[in-house]
């Protein structure tokens, strides 16, 4: 049973964990956050997010084969016996045939970092953090949807957002130095559908007072907000592929299903974590 927080109180208790996936969940639609991430609801099943919760699991396994690969575990025998029109098998050779360029030095696939942010805690899980010791955090992501965003775009996603602060706040273990000077972070987007050109963001130390104050002000917001302030979202195409979509007291009407390709772009803008981040 949903458990309402009492009308007037804050619905966020502390110490919270915000991660760059439930901050992306905020900005499309509050009443999501408070479902998924608050309230604690599981994800019911519908005919369309049988198919997306498909999709993430071949996202899923790319990422885990990936991880093997980093840690020098063979894969072949998983490639071999899928189909020859799986996905998995077409990320897998596009990653072969246009590996992304990894620096000299440690490698620390799937690793994660922390800091606080006021009473709340900032955490972010990196698919590769690849360390030149003194010299250089480098942070990869791989991508395998269809969307390939601006460059623009990408910088203010909550993703780059959160992973470039996170590894200056929380790198230095890895660095090799008391302190991550921000200009020593880059991050580097890999894509499935388009591997020859990764998108590469360096950082700068007026990002990172930039970040730590958009962060501030985002987190202090959603934490101040009663359990009725978390709304629906205006735009009810996003409710496409939302599996809550049913709490909200909505219906997918013929309109809204006929508007929104849920194959292209907007599928994957609402999935711009590429994979579930965390799940607590």
């Amino acid at each position: 049973m949903m458990r309402e927080a009492f009308a007037g109180l804050a619905a966020v208790q502390a110490p919270f964990v915000f991660t760059q996936s439930n901050l992306q969940d905020f900005d499309r639609c509050p009443r999501r956050f408070y479902l998924r991430w608050i309230a604690r609801i599981e994800w019911p099943q519908t005919a369309l997010s049988r198919d997306h919760e498909m999709d993430l699991l071949h996202r899923s396994r790319f990422h885990r084969l990936v991880q093997q690969w980093l840690l020098n575990i063979s894969v072949s025998h998983i490639i071999e016996s899928e189909p020859a029109d799986s996905p998995l098998r077409l990320w897998w050779q596009a990653f072969l045939d246009h590996p992304p360029s990894l620096p000299a030095g440690p490698r620390f696939p799937e690793v994660e970092l922390a800091a606080p942010m006021g009473e709340h805690v900032l955490l972010a899980r990196m698919d590769l953090l690849a360390v030149e010791p003194r010299r250089r955090l480098t942070i990869f992501d791989w991508k395998t949807g269809l969307f390939y965003p601006q460059l623009d775009q990408l910088r203010e996603s909550w993703q780059t957002v959160v992973y470039r602060y996170l590894a200056v706040e929380a790198g230095a273990p890895y660095f090799g130095e008391p302190a991550v000077p921000a200009d020593a972070v880059e991050m580097i987007y890999w894509f499935s559908e388009y591997p020859a050109t990764p998108l590469i963001l360096p950082y700068s130390a007026e990002e990172h007072a930039s970040a730590k104050e958009r962060l501030r002000e985002r987190i202090a917001h959603i934490a101040s907000l009663p359990a009725d302030g978390f709304t629906p979202c205006e735009d009810e195409r996003t409710c496409v592929l939302c599996p809550y979509w049913g709490y909200c007291g909505r219906s997918k009407s013929e309109e809204v299903l006929a508007g929104a390709d849920i194959t292209a772009g907007q599928a994957d803008e609402w999935d711009w974590s590429d994979i579930p981040e965390f799940e607590y």
